[in-house]
C-alpha cells in the first residue's frame, strides 16, 4: 500500500536523480588519474564497508547469504562496473549516462525473455527497435569524442547487469535490501580489486589530489544515498513512478557533462540518445504493464 506523493517523497526523488545522474561526471573526472577497475573497487569497498558497520550495529546480518549472492554480485557489480568504468574512458560522461540507464531498461526484458520469464509484447518490440536504431546512430557518430569500443563495453555492461539481476530475483526472500546491497558491494568490490591488481597497476597516490579525492568520495556517497532513497521511494510510490528516474538521470548527466566538462554532443548523438530513451520508456512501460 503506497502512502502517497508527499513532499518528503518528492524531495527524496529529486535527491535520487541528482545522486545517480551526477555520478557519471565524477567517474569521468576520477578516471583521469585512477584506473577503471581500481576506481570501481574503491567505490564499492568503501560503501560496502560503511554499510557493513551499520548492519553489524543493527545486528541484521546473515553471512550465509554471501555464497547465494556471489554469482549476481560478480555479474551486477564486478563485471558490470568493470565494463562501465572502462568504457566510460572512451565516451563522454553524458552519453555514458544515457547508455547506462537506457541500456539496462532495454536489456532486462530481453534477458528475461531468453529465460522464459517474460513475454514479448508489441510495445516491447517497438521499444527494442528504437533502442537498436539509437545504438546504431551512436556507433556511426563521428564527433571525435566517442569510440566504438567504449559503446560496446557499455552495451555489454548493461547485458551483464541484466543477467545478474535475473539471477538474484527471487533468490532470497524476507531479506533486507540493505543486507543484500552490503554483501554485493563487498564481494563485488573485492573481486574488482583482485581484477585491478592482475590487469592494472593500482595506486592510492592520485587520492592526494583534492579533485580526485572528492570524486571518489562523491561516488561512494552517491551509492549510499542513492540506494537508501530508492528503497524509501519503493515503499511510497508505484514502481512505474519510481522508475521514471531512468529518464531524468540521463538528462542530468548530459547537462553536467556539457556545463562542467564542456562535452560537445553532435545532433546525431542527441537523436541517438533520444531514441535510446524513447525505447527504454516503451520497454519499461511494457514490463510494468505485464507485472
Amino acid at each position: 500500500m503506497y502512502i502517497g506523493f508527499t513532499l518528503k517523497s518528492y524531495i527524496a526523488f529529486i535527491l535520487l536523480c541528482l545522486c545517480w545522474g551526477s555520478t557519471f561526471l565524477q567517474a569521468k573526472v576520477a578516471l583521469e588519474a585512477i584506473s577503471p577497475f581500481f576506481l570501481a573497487s574503491l567505490r564499492f569497498l568503501i560503501a560496502g564497508s560503511l554499510l557493513l558497520i551499520y548492519m553489524v550495529w543493527k545486528q541484521k546480518l546473515q553471512p550465509t547469504l554471501i555464497l547465494k549472492l556471489l554469482p549476481s554480485s560478480l555479474l551486477s557489480i564486478t563485471l558490470n562496473y568493470a565494463l562501465l568504468f572502462w568504457g566510460l574512458q572512451y565516451v563522454p560522461s553524458g552519453i555514458g549516462g544515457v547508455m547506462n540507464f537506457a541500456g539496462v531498461a532495454l536489456a532486462l526484458p530481453v534477458v528475461a525473455f531468453l529465460f522464459a520469464r517474460e513475454k514479448i509484447s508489441r510495445t516491447l518490440i517497438l521499444g527494442l527497435a528504437l533502442g537498436l536504431i539509437g545504438l546504431g546512430f551512436l556507433m556511426s557518430s563521428a564527433s571525435g569524442q566517442l569510440e566504438p569500443k567504449g559503446v560496446i563495453a557499455l552495451v555489454l555492461g548493461s547485458l551483464v547487469y541484466a543477467f545478474g539481476s535475473l539471477i538474484m530475483k527471487n533468490l532470497v526472500k524476507d531479506v533486507s535490501p540493505l543486507e543484500i546491497s552490503t554483501w554485493q558491494m563487498l564481494t563485488g568490490g573485492l573481486a574488482l580489486l583482485v581484477l585491478s591488481f592482475v590487469l592494472e597497476q593500482p595506486s592510492l597516490l592520485p587520492l592526494a589530489t583534492p579533485k580526485i579525492l572528492f570524486s571518489v568520495a562523491y561516488l561512494t556517497a552517491a551509492s549510499l544515498i542513492g540506494f537508501s532513497t530508492y528503497t524509501y521511494l519503493l515503499s511510497q510510490w508505484p514502481l512505474s513512478r519510481v522508475s521514471s528516474y531512468n529518464f531524468i538521470c540521463p538528462m542530468i548527466a548530459l547537462i553536467l557533462g556539457a556545463l562542467i566538462l564542456h562535452e560537445r554532443v553532435s545532433v546525431l548523438e542527441i537523436l541517438a540518445c533520444g531514441l535510446l530513451l524513447a525505447g527504454a520508456m516503451l520497454s519499461l512501460r511494457a514490463r510494468v504493464n505485464s507485472e
